[in-house]
């Protein structure tokens, strides 16, 4: 009878842990991280003056995007976030950093392929790299100007994560995102 009870005890209690939504892991991970939200209906997290963290789950709270983007993506409603004439873009470092945080909340998986091409729109190169679990998109600021010596700046940058995320995608440039 001791040995039902227990068992039972035990099946309960890995159900609970089991039982904790993909959404609640994320969100506790990304408060260690970035702190705590700055906008919790669209779970947006500050990085600095001109960045947001934005996380994005499905109706069963599985995560479907990780995304990092310029504030005045959510200007709308937030009018204090309009783009500024000193918005500074990310510098390659601060994306690779930012990168590594965001594999700690949940891992792309392994690099199966890179594309071969960009496509350019909006003053912004769309270039997409397809891992294991996710597809990384990352918008470069693109000036005809740009030389070898000219920085890499990164515009935004998102982790996919849905099913269908290796079907062809249509990029298309953003200027704010629809809130």
């Amino acid at each position: 009878m001791k040995k039902i009870l227990l068992c039972l005890i035990l099946l309960l209690f890995s159900f609970l842990i089991v039982s904790a939504s993909e959404k609640d892991k994320v969100m506790q991970v990304s408060r260690q991280i970035f702190g705590e939200p700055i906008d919790t209906r669209r779970n947006l997290f500050n990085i600095n003056r001109f960045y947001v963290y934005r996380l994005d789950f499905d109706k069963q709270n599985r995560m479907s995007e990780l995304a990092i983007e310029p504030k005045y993506y959510f200007s709308t409603s937030h009018p204090d976030w309009e783009e500024t004439e000193d918005f500074k873009p990310l510098t390659f470092t601060a994306y690779k950093n930012l990168l590594g945080q965001l594999e700690l909340v949940k891992t792309k998986g392994n690099l199966i392929s890179k594309d071969q091409i960009d496509i350019v729109g909006n003053a912004t190169a769309f270039h997409q790299d397809h891992y294991e679990h996710s597809l990384l998109e990352t918008g470069f600021v693109f000036s005809l100007d740009a030389d070898e010596n000219t920085p890499t700046e990164i515009k935004y940058f998102r982790l996919n994560f849905r099913k269908d995320r290796n079907k062809k995608i249509s990029v298309k440039p953003m200027t704010k995102k629809n809130d």
